[in-house]
């Protein structure tokens, strides 16, 4: 039985994220590991049951010592093959049940400060500038200063960026919009542009060249790419930065303005941010380490 595959080609339909699905498939792995070295046989769906996943969680926590949310993730990961082994008649009942997550100490979201976020936008274009015309340095400037802009902007995701394809912008002079669609290319989410996200992308589709995808660029570059822009722009611990921040620093911003006050109600902002559940959109309200630094200098 080849249930790796089917499991990833289940975690496809149901519209999940490419790195999602990575994980998830990852994670049985890891227990399908473990379950041959416990057990001395190799794990199938059918093999999926109540005792052994306790035991496993004893063996995570107790023994590997992995973090809180490593154990939580790993959980969410068999629930979702324990659901998909229902489905398949592969199994009867819960075998989750009775088996909890571990307590974690939940930390707001990384994001760029606010002087880093104007040194990150205004560094985008200085590199714009600094290239010569007509090279591939600049074609790259330009490319990184639109696929940033749309995860700084209008909060896209790394995945959703690479994936971009023409039909999914329109562009006007006064206004303009992203289409965010998912892994069966059914429409999400539709997103106002800002003139700087605007701006970013029409220069970027003006010396685009043809293809299927509009950036055409792997997820691994982006992250190379942020990094060396982050480095030119001198930004704190640049070497943990990740495309991921800047979707953070553009809720962050939709929440509270910079000195820590509110700027739009949660409500709002999970909206545009396309968060499932208004617990993940409270966490951009809370303090980081530079607001409490802020707060400390204040009194």
């Amino acid at each position: 039985m080849d249930w790796q595959n089917e499991f990833r080609n289940y975690l496809e339909t149901e519209g999940m994220a490419p790195n999602s699905i990575s994980a998830y498939s990852s994670d049985m792995n890891i227990y399908a590991d473990w379950f041959l070295t416990t057990n001395e046989r190799q794990f199938d769906p059918h093999s999926l049951v109540g005792a052994d996943v306790r035991e496993y969680r004893r063996y995570c926590i107790e023994q590997a010592r992995v973090k809180a949310s490593t154990w939580n993730r790993r959980r969410a990961s068999m629930a979702a093959f324990a659901i998909w082994s229902r489905a398949q008649n592969y199994i009867m009942g819960d075998p989750l049940h009775g088996v909890p997550e571990q307590d974690q100490r939940t930390l707001p979201p990384y994001w760029l400060k606010p002087k880093e976020f104007r040194a990150f936008r205004r560094q985008m274009e200085i590199n714009v500038n600094r290239a010569r015309l007509g090279t591939a340095e600049r074609k790259a400037a330009v490319r990184d200063w639109a696929a940033f802009s749309l995860m700084l902007y209008a909060g896209l995701r790394v995945s959703e960026v690479v994936n971009m394809r023409r039909e999914y912008l329109l562009l006007r002079e006064r206004s303009g919009s992203v289409e965010i669609r998912n892994s069966k290319r059914n429409t999400d989410a539709i997103l106002p542009l800002n003139f700087e996200a605007r701006a970013a992308v029409s220069a970027w589709l003006s010396i685009a060249p043809d293809g299927e995808l509009i950036f055409d660029v792997t997820a691994r570059t982006m992250q190379r790419r942020i990094k060396e822009l982050a480095v030119d722009a001198r930004i704190e611990n640049c070497d943990d930065i990740t495309p991921h921040w800047l979707r953070h620093t553009f809720v962050r911003r939709l929440a509270v303005n910079d000195d820590g006050t509110i700027n739009n109600p949660p409500g709002f902002v999970q909206h545009f941010a396309r968060h499932q559940h208004q617990s993940t959109t409270e966490r951009y309200y809370q303090a980081n380490y530079a607001d409490l630094e802020r707060m400390a200098e204040g009194l």
